[in-house]
């Protein structure tokens, strides 16, 4: 898989997201929909290889893990935005800034993991394509909320 056609995630994650926008709530919500795809869609492709005979690899395994914690992260960060957590007031106490940069560069972890583990794994053409979009959005993301 050729991920040299997007930002390296761990630069987009890294630094402390400062500023919100209204678009941003859409995108975490259309981020959560899009992981969901991709962990459904990575489903069928295990499923397929086992029907095929073949048996699953730690890295299969680790893979699927990986992608459920991006789905969990998504679902938390729309969780956040109905809340009303990225409001000005809130990103700019030190704590909160430290707590989202925190989890963002965890993010940014799990992410190059599955770069990784994609490599590794090589699944069928629809979970790349599947795990590029969310990658796209993930990377958005992170822009939108250092005010890019």
């Amino acid at each position: 898989m050729n991920s040299l056609l997007l930002p390296p995630l761990v630069d987009c994650f890294t630094t402390a997201p400062f500023e919100s926008s209204s678009c941003t709530s859409a995108s975490a919500k259309s981020e959560f929909a899009a992981s969901e795809k991709l962990g459904e869609t990575y489903d069928n492709f295990l499923e397929q290889k086992e029907d095929g005979g073949a048996e699953l690899t730690a890295a299969d395994e680790q893979l699927q893990g990986n992608l459920e914690t991006l789905t969990d992260a998504a679902e938390s960060l729309d969780k956040r935005f109905k809340e009303g957590f990225f409001t000005r007031g809130r990103l700019r106490t030190p704590k909160n800034r430290t707590e989202i940069a925190s989890r963002f560069r965890n993010l940014a972890n799990t992410a190059s993991q599955v770069d990784r583990l994609m490599a590794q794994v090589q699944p069928n053409a629809d979970v790349r394509q599947d795990w590029k979009e969310v990658r796209r959005r993930w990377v958005r993301i992170g822009e939108i909320l250092r005010g890019r």
